[in-house]
Parts: structure tokens; C-alpha cells; sequence
């Protein structure tokens, strides 16, 4: 009996034990957060292909092109030291104008894909000017020399330019009667055997690429200056406006037969040597980004509107001026007897 009683307490015991094991082992489970495993990495399969041609991918944005800092204008003149380095491409077909170095009269040069047209000889005062820069520019035929109205300032240097280079023809916009400037003109045509032809408004003169327009719509009761042909002139983007020595009646009558934007120009050259400001309708319908002023530094009406209206200018006097365009995104200014290759490279 008494073995029998020990075997029992102990049987008891052992019982007691296991399910108090038993219960903490679920207590655990029940209260206990599990940790998840950190995943393998998948092994590498090395670098990833490129795309086949047949798919897409968008292109990286465009990095800022070199030039897009620089004006439309690179005015080297009044800014020497800026711009230095810039160039046209070399196999641009560019376009070239020059101013000799003149005052109080007009003359200007335009050259493009091996053509030339004078516009206007100055006065006899500054005719070897003229000549000179011919001969610096290595220019021995004018295809078409225009007189933009028959005064001295603009025509008188004719004689000079006949005798030095060969001039395929000379236009005027005025009868024969109109002054007694317009006989003159003739007899110094007649004497060197170049035929005097008549233009006048809506004509287009081409020289190379480029395209001059002519606007000669003055009222015929206005003065003389005032009825001054216009040559606006475009090649490719770019475009000047010559505006020989019209004043605020002529330019008023011009810009009110304008449409819009079609007297628009990047340059002008300043009517009559700068001596007066703009009529604002004319202003409005330029808008110029740059003028030359084909005269000296004088404190003149002109001038000092062009200083009010923060337009870059330059005087042809002292140099003269040389402008040149491939007709895209830009034109130079330098001074001529600085830069001479009239190709800018």
C-alpha cells in the first residue's frame, strides 16, 4: 500500500509539471509578435540591355545653345571687348553692309552671293570715301546704284563711283522735271554710258538672297526729303530699313498705310543724319533694335531720341560701319576699317 501511494503522488507530480510547461509554451505563443525574415536578394543578372531600335525612349532636353545669350544685334562697336569670338558658319552665305566713314550725307553698300547695290553716293565732300572703301572691299563692278531722292547729300559723290567701277544701271524715283538736281543726274549717266531707269513703290530690287522693298507712297505736294524712297531690306530673319532723309510728314503718311508689322525692321538707319526725332507712328512701326547714324557724334534731335528710347546706336564718321548677317538668329556691327573681310571669319 504505502509503495503504492508513493507511485501515485509521484505520477501527480509528473502530471502537475508537464501542463505547467504546457501552458507557459502557449502563453509564449499567444503574445509573442513573430519577425519576418529578411528576404534574400535575388542574384544578379548583370547589366540591363539596350533597348531594341523598335522602342521608344524620349530624348534628354536640349542643352541651351552657345549663343543664346547674344543679341540679335552684336554691337562690337559700342562693346568692343564683348562677343569676341563669335562667328557666322563658315559656309553661311552672308549678307554685308556698309556705311563709309561719312557725315551729313548717306551712302551704304550691300553685297550678298556675289552682288552689289549702292544705295545712294554721298556728297562730293565725302566721294573719296566712298571710293576708298571700294577699293578696301576690293569691289570693282556696282550692279545697281539707287538714288534715294535728288539732292546733293545722296547723289553728288555719282560722278566719282562712275569713273572708279564699272555700274550696270542707276535708279531714281523722280521725273527729269522734278528739280534741277534730276537733269544733273542724267547728264553725269549719259556721260559714262549707264542706263537711268525709274523704280518706285512695290518694286523689289533682289541683291544675292536678299529682297529690297520700296515704299515711295508720300503725297506728291510733300517736300522732297519727305518723299525719299524707302528700302526695307530681308534676308532671311533679319532686316534693315534705309530710310534716306525722311522726316516726321512722309514718315507719319507711311506708317498709317502700313499694315501691321510690315514696316518692321531690326535696324534702321536713321533718317537725315539723325537731326530729328522719330514720329512716334513711325517709331511704333519700326521698332528698331539698332540704328546707324551716318553722321558724327553731335547732340542732335535724333540722337538724343535715340538715347530716351535706350536704342543702341552708332555714328558712321569715325570708321565707318560694317553690318553682316547670315539671315538667321543674329547681326554683327563692327567698325569697317577694323573688320575689312567682308565674309566676318
Amino acid at each position: 500500500m504505502k509503495k503504492t501511494a508513493l507511485f501515485i503522488l509521484f505520477l501527480c507530480v509528473t502530471l502537475l509539471a508537464a501542463g505547467a510547461a504546457y501552458a507557459g509554451n502557449v502563453h509564449h505563443m499567444v503574445i509573442s509578435t513573430p519577425v519576418p525574415a529578411t528576404p534574400t536578394p535575388a542574384p544578379s543578372r548583370g547589366p540591363i540591355a539596350t533597348p531594341p531600335p523598335w522602342v521608344v525612349t524620349p530624348s534628354p532636353a536640349p542643352s541651351p545653345t552657345p549663343d543664346a545669350s547674344v543679341p540679335v544685334v552684336v554691337d562690337r562697336i559700342n562693346h568692343p571687348s564683348s562677343w569676341t569670338s563669335f562667328r557666322f558658319d563658315r559656309n553661311a552665305e552672308l549678307l554685308t553692309v556698309c556705311f563709309p566713314p561719312i557725315r551729313d550725307c548717306d551712302a551704304a553698300l550691300v553685297m550678298c552671293g556675289g552682288e552689289t547695290l549702292l544705295i545712294d553716293c554721298a556728297s562730293s565732300e565725302f566721294a573719296g570715301a566712298v571710293v576708298e572703301m571700294l577699293d578696301e572691299l576690293s569691289v570693282t563692278r556696282i550692279d545697281t546704284v539707287v538714288i534715294t531722292h535728288p539732292h546733293h547729300d545722296h547723289y553728288q559723290g555719282l560722278p566719282a563711283v562712275l569713273e572708279h567701277v564699272s555700274v550696270g544701271r542707276v535708279l531714281v524715283s523722280f521725273p527729269d522735271d522734278y528739280n534741277e538736281h534730276m537733269p544733273r543726274i542724267r547728264a553725269m549717266c549719259g556721260e559714262h554710258g549707264v542706263p537711268l531707269e525709274r523704280f518706285g513703290d512695290g518694286d523689289a530690287l533682289t541683291v544675292g538672297g536678299a529682297v529690297i522693298t520700296v515704299y515711295d507712297r508720300s503725297p506728291e505736294h510733300l517736300n522732297c526729303n519727305n518723299r525719299s524712297a524707302q528700302l526695307l531690306l530681308r534676308y532671311g530673319e533679319r532686316s534693315i530699313l534705309f530710310s534716306a532723309d525722311i522726316e516726321w510728314a512722309g514718315m507719319r503718311a507711311l506708317a498709317l498705310s502700313a499694315e501691321e508689322g510690315e514696316l518692321r525692321a531690326d535696324i534702321l538707319k536713321y533718317p537725315h543724319h539723325g537731326k530729328a526725332a522719330l514720329h512716334i507712328y513711325y517709331a511704333e512701326a519700326v521698332r528698331p533694335l539698332f540704328s546707324v547714324v551716318t553722321n558724327k557724334a553731335r547732340d542732335w534731335e535724333g540722337q538724343r531720341w535715340l538715347r530716351d528710347h535706350h536704342v543702341p546706336y552708332v555714328n558712321t564718321r569715325v570708321g565707318g560701319v560694317i553690318l553682316r548677317t547670315d539671315g538667321g538668329a543674329h547681326w554683327t556691327a563692327d567698325r569697317l576699317y577694323d573688320r575689312l573681310d567682308p565674309r566676318g571669319r
